[in-house]
């Protein structure tokens, strides 16, 4: 009797401890992150990769299939799949159409980049947030739909806006026709929504438009002119990049911000526009663009002002005020003057710089505020150091008399974001704009491995990614190896 005890207790230990073993070998790996970052580890269930985010729901990382027409299901392994990944659908040729279920929250960065055969597809009323670049590289999609019941975008004529169709987020870049106008409800075009779309000549900017995003119409190389309302106040960096058949431009004296390699460049900068020209107003940002970039400006006179100039009226306004007075007078103190070496500069995010400030007949200490602490930041010496990407104004102020500098913050650079490479082969992956030290992280060894100078070794055939976390952000290249 004793032993059948014995012996059942022993039983009872050997099935809660398998019990135990079963449920961690079955439970998938769990990442915390909410953004979708290929580093993380996850599971495959039938043709989808995922992983759980921490509110217990899935989020799609990769697609094995290769059908024309896939369904993305509503859960995974029991799962409510919620997120498209970053670059979840990356390269997939042979997508025609695809369709999203109600569950999707968000769509991560490049989720379809490189589906190059999609021709059209639905967001539903579920999505909240979408990345950027999602439709990079799908030169087949035409038409981008949006249910008419979502809360945060909409769509019209194919096209992808935001919920009122103030910003225009993407234009189809698979689209043919020529000429395009802008709706009148558009304040802003938001980055890279017309880039590589080659096929057109001509696009209408209405004077709704105040803003126009950095890399908005880059690779546009048959568009051969723009005409920019006086509303335009702000042009990204490359917005106008690689357009080719663009030789000039007008710019009016309302755009107050002009980015790096805005017009007049290709080749990420490289190389020049043959005798690209500026047209616009004397000392407004058109000239200064001009000759900070060495391109023909041609002046269109003094900018146009609605400030009133009132004539300083005479000393003496009494006709029976004694002019001859021959007591002496006093002398009038010397004004206080502020000049500096430079009015802008460009810096990396984490990267400084100094403005070199000289005061004449100043009082007291000069100070220097910015216009955007969110955007660059700057102490009582002058010393700017950039926060995150965007554009902000330093102004430096001694006894009354203010000049104004202006910092553009950008983003660190590789020198590869794709690379098709043999295996064997190596390539060093190198960064532009890095503030300290960088580390290199590969999401699939098996397939390219990176040391930590960057060099990275194909090892079979494959695609991974490589994960470069600088300057408190990272960058990612996309491997291809064959």
């Amino acid at each position: 009797m004793r032993f059948q005890t014995q012996a059942k207790k022993s039983v009872s230990l050997l099935l809660s401890f398998l019990m135990i073993i079963s449920v961690f070998t079955a439970l998938p790996f769990t990442a915390g992150a909410v953004n979708t970052d290929v580093n993380t580890t996850s599971e495959r269930y039938g043709d989808f990769g995922y992983y759980i985010l921490d509110d217990g729901t899935a989020a799609i990382t990769y697609y094995y299939g290769n059908v024309t027409e896939p369904v993305i299901p509503n859960s995974l392994n029991h799962y409510t799949v919620t997120s498209i990944g970053d670059d979840a659908f990356w390269d997939c040729t042979n997508l025609e159409s695809i369709t999203i279920p109600d569950s999707v929250k968000s769509i991560g960065n490049y989720a379809f980049d490189g589906c190059k055969s999609l021709k059209n597809i639905t967001i539903p009323d579920s999505v909240k947030s979408i990345g950027e670049d999602v439709f990079y590289n799908c030169t087949s999609l035409t038409n981008i739909e949006v249910n008419e019941k979502n809360k945060s975008y909409s769509s019209l004529n194919g096209n992808l806006y935001n919920k009122d169709k103030t910003e225009l987020i993407q234009y189809a870049p698979g689209k043919t026709d020529t000429s395009f106008t802008i709706p009148d409800s558009v304040t802003s075009i938001s980055n890279r929504a017309f880039r590589y779309c080659a096929s057109l000549t001509n696009v209408t900017i209405p004077d709704s438009v105040t803003s126009i995003g950095h890399g908005a119409f880059q690779m546009c190389t048959s568009l051969t002119s723009i005409t920019f309302p006086d509303s335009v106040t702000s042009v990204g960096d490359s917005a106008f990049e690689h357009c080719t058949s663009i030789t000039s431009v007008t710019i009016p004296s309302s755009v107050k911000e002009i980015g790096e390699y805005a017009f007049g460049y290709y080749y990420d900068g490289d190389l020049k526009v043959e005798d690209f020209t500026i047209m616009g107003y004397s000392g407004t940002e058109a000239e200064n663009y001009a000759n900070a970039n060495g391109f023909k400006f041609i002046s269109l006179g003094e900018a146009p002002t609605t400030e009133s100039t009132s004539t300083t009226p005479s000393e003496s306004t009494n006709p029976t005020e004694n002019t001859t007075a021959t007591e002496p007078t006093e002398t009038t103190p010397a004004k206080t003057t502020v000049t500096l070496k430079k009015s802008s500069a460009t810096v990396y995010v984490k990267g400084t710089t100094k403005i070199k400030a000289t005061v004449k007949n100043g009082k007291g200490k000069t100070t220097y505020k910015t216009s955007n602490k969110k955007v660059a930041k700057v102490n009582s010496s002058g010393k700017v150091t950039g926060v995150k990407k965007g554009a902000a104004t330093i102004t430096v102020t001694n006894n009354g008399v203010s000049k104004k500098f202006k910092i553009t913050v950008k983003i660190p650079k590789l020198n590869k974001s794709k690379l098709t490479i043999k295996k064997g082969k190596s390539f060093k992956l190198s960064i532009k704009g890095k503030v300290g030290k960088a580390k290199f992280t590969s999401s699939d060894k098996k397939v390219a491995t990176v040391s930590k100078k960057g060099n990275i070794k194909a090892k079979k055939k494959g695609k991974a990614t490589i994960t470069v976390k600088t300057n408190g952000m990272k960058l990612k290249c996309k491997i291809t190896v064959r």
